[in-house]
């Protein structure tokens, strides 16, 4: 604390130097009181009054002249430890200060590198959109924090076949995204070297599975995942459902709106678990698909999404049941992305605010030979 003592009366002044020796006050006449401006104590002596002004504190007290020593010694002594106080606030709040400014860069760093995690994420995934002569697919993710554990790929083949996959990793967050790049990006190299095999989905079932299992040496994570290829000439579903929601083939009822019907776990398939998880081997399924059909997958973000009330009784979630009415409702003749926004909306509505807990990802592919024969017709009817 640095004390000057301002006087126009030097005797008193200096009477009070005497008394405040132990602060070591300094003298300034009137004339030179600007020349500190780093003064904490201020005592301005006046022919009347004993001013003393702490300008930290921005507060002052009067005393009348003659004074008593003994009050003006105390009130500078309490002046000491008023403005160690405040300097040591100051220091304790530049010190935060800092602390804040670099929590809110790391903060600002680590959510810049989030963004562009996210943007690298969105990259390995290909168009919500493919259409071709013969088909027409339609595939989003809606993740539900920044970074997504589910994901879906797919690569026409030749074009009357297209492969596809829905996958969903276990946990939500950092580890749960990096496990996700690290199965599509094999899917995206295993596809190019082995697309040319007629059990190339085998293949790379099984070698996504070692992949997995290699994974799982620091930290046991694993995906469900449902790889398949539809042939269209051949009206045929091949696929390999490890441990996925069964997904749905949907077919025109009389009305012009969707029948679903799940593609159910069999005998054939019904022990296949997740890719990372499964200790056996993975063989392919061949199904034959109706003439006129679409296909729809999901992950379990969809039939698992809860309202305000939480997961404590199944009418707490949407389910089944609800997604398999929704889709009832739709006209067989709308679109895959007008199918997957309508399921979108009625959850959105369902979950009344409550907060997403879980990725929620969707595929549905049309196959628009069978469309545009019904078209021809009604046109020729």
């Amino acid at each position: 604390m640095k004390i000057a003592i301002i006087y126009s009366n030097q005797l008193i002044a200096t009477q009070l130097g005497v008394l405040l020796k132990e602060f070591k006050p300094i003298l300034l006449s009137s004339d030179d009181d600007k020349k500190i401006k780093d003064i904490t104590l201020e005592i301005i002596i006046t022919d009347k009054k004993v001013i003393i002004t702490n300008r930290l504190a921005n507060f002052s007290h009067y005393y009348d002249i003659p004074f008593a020593e003994g009050r003006i010694l105390q009130d500078v002594r309490e002046q000491q430890i008023l403005c160690d106080e405040i300097d040591d606030l100051r220091t304790s709040n530049k010190i935060l200060q800092v602390e804040v400014n670099q929590k809110r860069q790391i903060e600002e760093h680590t959510f810049n590198a989030l963004k562009n995690a996210v943007l690298v994420q969105k990259g390995l995934m290909p168009n919500s959109s493919y259409n071709n002569d013969n088909i027409s697919l339609y595939a989003n993710v809606i993740p539900a924090e920044m970074l997504a554990g589910d994901f879906y790929f797919y690569q026409p083949i030749t074009d009357n076949k297209i492969f596809f996959v829905i996958g969903d990793v276990s946990d939500k967050n950092i580890d749960a995204s990096i496990y996700m790049t690290r199965m599509i990006t094999s899917i995206k190299s295993l596809i190019q070297k082995n697309k040319n095999y007629d059990d190339y989905i085998e293949i790379l079932a099984n070698e996504l599975n070692e992949i997995g299992k290699q994974d799982n040496k620091e930290k046991f994570q694993y995906c469900t995942m449902f790889l398949g290829e539809i042939n269209i000439n051949k009206n045929e579903l091949t696929y390999i459902n490890a441990g996925h929601d069964e997904p749905y083939i949907l077919t025109e009822n009389s009305q012009g709106k969707i029948t679903p019907k799940m593609i159910l776990k069999d005998d054939f398939d019904e022990n296949y678990g997740p890719i990372g998880a499964f200790l056996g081997t993975y063989k392919s399924r061949i199904i034959s698909l109706p003439k006129k059909y679409k296909l729809y997958l999901y992950t379990d973000g969809v039939t698992e999404a809860a309202n305000a009330n939480g997961h404590t009784l199944d009418l707490d979630r949407y389910g089944e049941k609800r997604l398999e009415k929704m889709i009832s409702k739709c006209r067989f003749t709308i679109s895959s992305e007008n199918i997957c926004k309508a399921i979108e909306k009625d959850i959105l509505s369902f979950k009344q605010g409550a907060i997403q807990n879980d990725d929620i990802t969707q595929i549905c592919i049309s196959t628009l030979k069978n469309i545009k024969v019904k078209e021809e017709n009604n046109e020729s009817s």
